[in-house]
């Protein structure tokens, strides 16, 4: 974005273009966070409750890391 591009955002938004960049990039990666966060609590209480085996924890936890790495490093 040019400055002519970013002057005009902020003429019709009354927003700077880096200020709402950094906060929809923060309210995105706080979603995300939140989510895995929310899986991770339901594999360890379906681990309690004896309907997961160790290995799925485990494989699931792996999974959420990778699939939530991905994530942030398409995001970021």
């Amino acid at each position: 974005m040019n400055s002519t591009m970013r002057a005009a955002f902020q003429q019709g938004s009354g927003v700077d273009p880096l200020a709402m960049q950094i906060t929809v990039l923060a309210v995105t990666v706080g979603a995300i966070l939140l989510i895995a966060l929310w899986i991770m609590v339901q594999l360890i209480d379906a681990y309690r409750n004896e309907q997961l085996h160790t290995a799925d924890v485990i494989g699931g936890v792996v999974k959420l890391f990778i699939l939530v790495s991905l994530l942030l490093y398409v995001i970021v």
